[in-house]
This record gives C-alpha cells, structure tokens and sequence, in this order.
C-alpha cells in the first residue's frame, strides 16, 4: 500500500492542527456545547492520474480512488459531533451522503425541512441519535472526463448491491458489497435479474431528477487515421514494442523500475494476465501457452529485494496501474520459480482477494533455507532488505509459510512443481512445510514432484498440467 507522498502528508497534517486549533478554541469561548461539527472528505483519495500515472494516495483494499465511483472514489469516513445529540465514541455504519447535511443542520435548528432544496438528502437526527434502521438507495451521476482518468458514468447503491454504468465503455459492472467491498468480482453476468433491476432504478432516479445525459459533439471532427505499418502501430502499454517468441513486448519503467508486459495477439475475455516473478524468459512454456489462449504476460523488476515491504509495494504500485489504466482482469494468477516465490506469497498474502492462484516452481519458501547464511553476500542482501540482522532472520516469522491463513481463507488454490533432488532450495524445507501448513488451514494444494530432478530444470517439459490448473482456477 503505497502511503509516502510528503506533500500529502504535510497537507493532512495541516488539516489536522486546524481543526485542532479551532475545536480549541471553541471551547475556550465556551461555545462546544451548542455547536454541531462536523468532518467529513468530499471524495476519497487521489490514487489515479491520467495516462497511467499513479496519484499521491491509496485506498487500499477499496478499488480506485478521487472521481471514481467505484468506494474507493465515494466511501469516506464522517465525523459528527452533536452536543445533545450524539453519544461520544458512537459509531453508526449506515450510509449516507453529504445532500443529508443541509437537512440535518435544519432538523437539529428546529427549522422546518425545504424538500425543493434537499431532493436528494434526509435529515440524520435519528441516525446520529443511534438509530440505524431504514434503508434507501444512493446514487450517484458523473457523466464526464476526469483527470483521474475517470470515464462518464453513473451508479446506484442499493442495500449490499451496487450497480455501476460506464458509458464511455457501454457496459456495466455489479458487485455485492457485503462480500466483495473492493470490487473485484463483477456479478452482471452471473445475476442478470439484479443487475436490471438496478439498472431500472438508476434511469428512473436519472429521469425524476431530469439527470444530464453524455452525448456526442456534433461538431467533433475525428482525426484522419494515419496509416502506419503494422509493427509501428499504436499500442495500449508504454514502451517500443519488439517480438517476444512471436508475441508483442512493451517494456518501460515506472518510477525507475524495469517492467515488462506481454500481450496476447487477441485478449480474452475479461482480460486475464498471469504476473512472472523474477528470472524473466526463462523456461517460458507456461507464459507462451497462456499467451496463446489471450492472456497477458507481466514482469515488474523486484531484484534483490527478496519480498520485502518494499517490493510489496512495488508490486501494488504495479497491479494498481495495470488494473486501473489498462482494466486487466482485478485477478491474476501468480507465478514465481525458485526466489520469486517470496515476492509471489508475501504479496498474495497481504492482497487475497486479488489473487486466483499460484504456481510455485522451486520456490523459496523460508529465507532461512535459502539464502541461508552459507550463502554470505546472498544472506546479507536479503536481511538488508528486510532491515533485521542475522540473528533475527533465524528466528524470522515474515516467511511464505508464516502467512499462509489470509490465503487459506481466500480458497486460493497452490500448485507447486519441485525437483525431488533439489538441494538448492530443499523440498523437506521449504514446499513440504508449505504444504503442510497449508493442508491444515484447510486451504487446497498440488504438489508436482519430478523424482531424481534438482534444483533445474524448471516447469515441465509439457506445461499442460501447469497450464490446466491456471485456466480452471482463472474461470472460478
């Protein structure tokens, strides 16, 4: 979760010494008694820019962020304090918007409401006095560019259902709240009666309200097309584009960080993308054959950082882009041989719901069996990494096998292939433990074993069984 922007922080610090100042000097004029506060943020944090540039917040685990409407975007927590009214430490977890401040401020002045001036707001006395039953739909309608890269849209909240349209795209997404707040898992196709039946009530909330609609200027001129050869062509990632086993390449950095993205000749549905840790071409079948199938192939360089903090947050950095510029499927499918299976775990660890399953080859399951301390340069950049010494990297409980329990609970499915005779990374210490733990969470796993093979070669001659378990669990 990337958190590290200076200028943000110094903003929010300064908002938070005025409203201490002023809290203060309420009360100094005696005046906290019978005045109503309130605090609240119109928006959520600026987490996207336009043309794939990431913004200065994170709101991690809620999708997007400023001008979206997905909660990332609208869901803000509020602050009321009400003298009389409000039970300190009180916390109410019905929603509401901001259109329910000007008639709560009436309702609490004893004025009468002026429903003309509140069309869409209600008064919050009862909420704020500790009563939170009721329901009523939220909506919300946005038809315009944003330099959040925010397309024109509209959305309805309705109980746990929220319904989002995207009319730049033509289309739209369904989540369920209750399970899902991150709005990861698109349920339009799978519950079509919901999904029109929100629809519905957005247009005639859109129509009561006499909503603005997007249309097209009708004095835009498109641009004449310019006929390019094909190997020029425009693409959707930054980067010169080159041949990679007869598939397109786009590398480019972010932030000074080698990337890589590889992308299919014809993208599947959904936009599926399995992400390749470390050792980037190397024993490439898996990669090649998803490739064919439409998916994405994607690298982000986390060399010598050994899966820690920050190359997690390399990594959210690079899911965030790769999700929100270039809308790949909100799930991938983790790949990691030998070393990468510590960026592969400890990300999927602290991103569950982001992950439909993982392929360890070899992989590195506990530092204190690789590296290990044999390996002395190795050892010392690995414990550098995480900032802790010798000693403590013994006793280290930060391990894919340490963090096993968030995936357990996500039902990711494992799929690990090893060498019998590795004695790089032992199977006895690193999978079999995996293995073990994993087995007793209740979480699933397979273990292909290649007898009298070492640490090399990776993957399988044929990848089918590797390919096999990445599309069934990718279709889940």
């Amino acid at each position: 979760m990337r958190q590290d922007n200076a200028a943000l922080a110094s903003m929010v610090a300064a908002v938070d010494d005025s409203v201490g100042t002023l809290l203060a000097k309420l009360k100094q004029l005696k005046l906290d008694q019978n005045t109503v506060v309130i605090f609240f943020s119109d928006n959520g944090g600026l987490s996207t820019l336009g043309r794939g540039r990431s913004g200065p917040g994170c709101n991690l685990p809620l999708r997007a962020g400023k001008g979206w409407l997905y909660e990332g975007g609208v869901r803000e927590p509020t602050i009321i304090r009400a003298p009389g009214v409000t039970m300190p430490g009180s916390v109410s977890r019905k929603p509401m918007v901001s259109m329910d401040f000007f008639p709560t401020m009436l309702d609490l002045a004893n004025l009468p409401a002026q429903p003309k001036l509140h069309a869409d707001g209600q008064s919050l006395v009862a909420q704020l006095k500790g009563n939170d039953s009721g329901q009523r739909a939220l909506y919300w309608h946005y038809p315009h560019y944003h330099g959040s890269a925010w397309k024109p849209g509209a959305s309805i909240r309705d109980g746990d259902w929220k319904l989002i349209e995207f009319y730049h795209y033509k289309n739209f997404e369904l989540y369920n709240l209750a399970t899902d707040p991150g709005e990861r898992k698109n349920l339009a196709a799978s519950n079509p009666k919901k999904a029109t039946e929100l629809r519905a009530k957005l247009a005639a909330w859109q129509k009561k309200m006499n909503a603005k609609m997007p249309v097209a200027n009708p004095d835009y001129k498109a641009p004449k097309p310019k006929l390019k050869p094909k190997a020029k062509q425009a693409t959707a990632f930054p980067g010169k584009p080159s041949d990679w086993h007869g598939f397109t390449l786009h590398e480019f950095q972010r932030g000074g960080v080698d990337c890589k993205v590889v992308t299919p000749k014809k993208a599947a549905a959904g936009r599926p993308w399995i992400w390749r840790a470390r050792f980037w071409g190397h024993e490439p079948q898996t990669d090649l054959a998803l490739l064919a199938k439409g998916w994405h192939v994607v690298y982000c360089d986390v060399a010598d950082l050994f899966g820690s903090p920050k190359a997690v947050a390399r990594w959210n950095d690079f899911y965030r882009y790769l999700t929100t510029t270039h809308r790949l499927a909100p799930k991938a499918a983790l790949e990691g041989m030998s070393r990468g299976g510590l960026i592969i775990y400890n990300w999927a660890a602290g991103n569950p719901e982001k992950v439909s399953c993982i392929y360890g080859d070899a992989p590195v399951c506990v530092i204190k069996s690789w590296p290990g301390q044999s390996r002395k340069a190795v050892w010392k950049k690995c414990i550098d990494a995480y900032g802790i010494t010798s000693e403590e990297a013994l006793r280290f409980k930060s391990n894919p096998i340490d963090h096993l329990a968030p995936l357990a609970k996500a039902n990711i499915p494992l799929l690990h292939v090893v060498g019998d005779a590795d004695t790089a990374v032992p199977v006895a210490e690193n999978t079999a433990i995996l293995e073990a733990r994993y087995k007793k969470l209740g979480g699933t796993i397979q273990v292909i074993h290649k007898p009298s093979i070492g640490h090399h070669p990776h993957s399988l001659k044929d990848p089918k069984p590797i390919v096999d378990f990445i599309l069934k669990n990718a279709a889940q």
